[in-house]
């Protein structure tokens, strides 16, 4: 009996390995990818309230596992025996910090971003929300892109525009590419069933263009030089990440205790602008003193826990937009820092 169940064991080892894939790849993966979108969410709080963010990479993740049996013979002569396997991860961490990675932070996200992300699905309205700063000097909430956001914050207009160019995309007329003639450059053209829509004839008078100009040219700045040029302002991750923390629901008795910047409005009464009028179906933030049960990621600073819902499906596309641009900018950008390889125990 204990010869037989030894076989049977040994054969068993030699499908540990595959088991083992089976098992731990895509436990490992949604860890990964769980814990970059806390990671991220985190960062947006902590530069909501005026701390400093902070990214390690999971660089390389090793792991060893092992089988072994055991039989032998009790006092009274009956057979007794058992199974173990250990599984011994190997975490590799990396500081992501140094002058080239906060340069990426820090610098404007290029056109060719924008064309990869509309192509990739996501709808143009949003990103030009989180990305675009200003369109032909019209300007999208700047005050919110700063750890200081004072004041009520021009972006009205801007969403008219934004709106418009959703109209147009929805209805299939828009057409956008890196331009043949500079790789710094798009083209934008609308097809002719466009030029009909009503919210054609608005965007041209709102950016000031010739109605005829086909297609318009789309350049990364603040001014225009002519009524076929579309000047576009771009945010840098930063920004982006400052301007999504204004979504963020601050607690009363935080926003009391003075440890963040809540900004005054420019009426009598002095209260606090709603950001959430600038950020409606963009991006939310809730808090609670307890742990969310329904959370699609939640992160706790000092007391309290802020967390996206589940059932927010906005917010949940806007940080995975976010996040795929970190990545796409800044996750190739090596370690200037400490290297910190965590041994897990093995089970």
């Amino acid at each position: 009996l204990i010869a037989g169940c030894l076989l049977l064991c040994l054969s068993g080892c030699e499908l540990i390995g595959p088991k083992a894939v089976r098992a731990g790849r895509t436990d490992y993966n949604a860890a990964i990818k769980t814990t970059d979108i806390e990671q991220l969410l985190l960062n947006i709080v902590r530069l909501r309230f005026s701390d400093r963010p902070y990214f390690l990479e999971v660089a390389s993740i090793s792991a060893t596992t092992e089988a072994s049996a055991a039989f032998g013979r009790t006092e009274v002569k009956s057979a007794q025996g058992g199974i173990s396997y250990i599984e011994r991860p190997n975490i590799l961490y990396l500081p992501l910090t140094g002058e080239q990675f906060v340069r990426q932070l820090l610098e404007p996200v290029d056109l060719e971003t924008l064309v990869l992300l509309r192509n990739a699905g996501w709808e143009i309205d949003d990103i030009l929300r989180v990305f675009a700063g200003r369109i032909n000097a019209i300007p999208n909430a700047p005050t919110g892109s700063g750890s200081t956001p004072e004041g009520t914050p021009e972006y009205r207009e801007f969403l008219e525009v934004v709106e418009a160019f959703d109209e147009l995309e929805d209805n299939a007329s828009l057409i956008l590419a890196v331009s043949d003639a500079s790789a710094d450059e798009l083209a934008l053209s609308v097809l002719p069933h466009g030029r009909q829509m009503a919210e054609f004839r608005q965007l041209t008078d709102l950016l000031d263009l010739d109605p005829e100009a086909d297609p318009y040219r789309v350049i990364q700045g603040v001014f225009t030089r002519a009524h076929s040029e579309i000047a576009l302002t771009t945010r840098p991750i930063m920004s982006a990440m400052f301007y999504l923390g204004q979504g963020i629901e601050i607690p009363d008795e935080v926003r009391s205790s003075g440890v963040v910047n809540t900004g005054l409005a420019d009426d009598e009464q002095g209260e606090p602008f709603d950001w959430s009028v600038v950020l409606d179906e963009l991006f939310r933030v809730y808090s609670s003193r307890e742990k969310p049960a329904n959370a699609y990621a939640a992160v706790q600073y000092d007391d309290y826990w802020y967390y996206i819902d589940n059932a927010d499906v906005d917010s949940k596309e806007t940080l995975t937009m976010l996040s795929v641009v970190l990545t796409l900018k800044a996750g190739g950008v090596g370690s200037s820092g400490p290297v910190l390889t965590l041994p897990v125990g093995g089970s």
